[in-house]
């Protein structure tokens, strides 16, 4: 393997994540991408609200400041508003009950163990739950290598070509959030 082969663009940390692979046939490939958004705008109504609460964060910053009471009922709405799209979309439920593995996950990719062969240049509609936030990412994502292990299972990675920019900032915050943790837990060792 030459360093071109293996050339990073984004930091690349282990993560446990919950994560779901689901085929794309080359045949279905723009019909799916056509639908993305629609798709995306059905799965992740609890990620939506998230970003929709960080992008108004310095503005809720202000109204703390200056008004205390209303920032405590309009933090209490928010928290009511997650538990209820959480089951809407049965994100609690189904968050419990996915599989979580550990994996080599950056803005841009993801490496993984997967128990089936996959084709090298293949699309995958793929799911993300990031932990502790239930955070849920829906994507297609390309592979780009597939290798066999020792134990019967595959080293997979995956370059994610079809991201809503939100969800990219999420998993870019959430990529930050636990490199921050990382640091600080080298530092205190």
């Amino acid at each position: 393997m030459t360093s071109d082969d293996n050339r990073r663009e984004a930091f690349r940390l282990m993560d446990e994540i919950a994560l779901t692979l689901k085929p794309i046939e080359s045949a279905q490939l723009e019909h799916t991408l056509a639908h993305f958004d629609q798709r995306r705008m059905d799965f992740g109504l609890l990620s939506r609200l998230k970003y929709g609460a960080e992008k108004y964060l310095p503005e809720m910053r202000l109204i703390e400041h200056r008004y205390p009471e209303i920032a405590a009922y309009l933090k209490f709405l928010e928290q009511q508003l997650e538990v209820l799209s959480s089951h809407i979309g049965g994100c609690a439920e189904a968050a419990e009950a996915l599989h979580r593995q550990q994996v080599e996950l950056s803005a841009v990719g993801v490496r993984f163990t997967y128990p089936k062969v996959l084709d090298v240049g293949s699309h995958v509609e793929t799911t993300l739950v990031l932990f502790p936030q239930q955070i849920r990412i829906l994507m297609i994502m390309k592979l780009v290598r597939v290798e066999p292990q020792n134990d019967g299972s595959y080293a997979v990675s995956g370059e994610f070509v079809c991201v809503h920019e939100e969800d990219r900032e999420a998993l870019i915050k959430h990529v930050h959030r636990r490199q921050i943790e990382e640091l600080r837990r080298d530092s205190a060792s």
